[in-house]
């Protein structure tokens, strides 16, 4: 597997870092949301590259990385589409998720960001913290570690339905990682169920 298993130290840091990083995204001007979660993911991304360099091989892109990525974006996007209209039927408040697809409104900035965020993030969440956590202590504890670390983090967006899709999207991206087919179909799988969500068939 390209680049190296990050030290524990490294790790730790940087989980640090992103638990900061990400409660600051969460906490400024719902108009500021996507360019503040943008940098905070490059600049995981940037020092996760320097620590342990790059996670996967130009040529693990390839068709079947493609096509694992976007069967994978589809099945999740059908899992939200699925808990979306169950959890419309049941008895308590929906969050306001409005503030967060008006990145739709911007024009052809929003597709920077999906097309920065989505690697960006699996850089560091899945290529970075899950491959230390899954060396350290094992597949399970590791993925499910990785994941449930990855929902907290949306903690302060005081939003159920955000940390409950963090954490449903980290089992899913970070048992994608699990197989052995890299980094490449996690990241195509990402970017292919956020433009779906936030863009082709928003669930608000």
């Amino acid at each position: 597997m390209p680049g190296r298993v990050p030290t524990s130290l490294q790790a730790v840091t940087l989980a640090a870092l992103a638990l900061v990083l990400w409660t600051v995204s969460f906490l400024v001007d719902p108009a500021s949301f996507w360019p503040a979660l943008c940098a905070s993911a490059l600049i995981l991304m940037g020092l996760s590259l320097y620590c342990t360099g790059l996670p996967f091989r130009r040529e693990d892109f390839n068709r079947s990385a493609l096509v694992v990525g976007l069967l994978g974006g589809l099945i999740l996007y059908g899992i939200f589409f699925t808990a979306d209209r169950v959890t419309a039927f049941l008895p308590f408040p929906r969050p306001e998720t409005g503030e967060i697809y008006q990145v739709r409104q911007k024009g052809p900035l929003f597709l920077a960001f999906f097309l920065l965020v989505s690697p960006a993030e699996e850089f560091f969440w899945r290529g970075f913290l899950q491959r230390w956590a899954v060396n350290r202590f094992g597949p399970l504890r590791g993925w499910l570690g990785a994941a449930a670390f990855y929902a907290l983090v949306h903690l302060a967006s005081l939003n159920v339905m955000f940390v409950g899709a963090a954490l449903v999207s980290g089992l899913f991206w970070g048992f994608m990682y699990l197989m052995g087919r890299g980094l490449a179909p996690v990241i195509i799988c990402h970017a292919a169920w956020a433009l779906m969500t936030f863009v082709l068939w928003p669930l608000n």
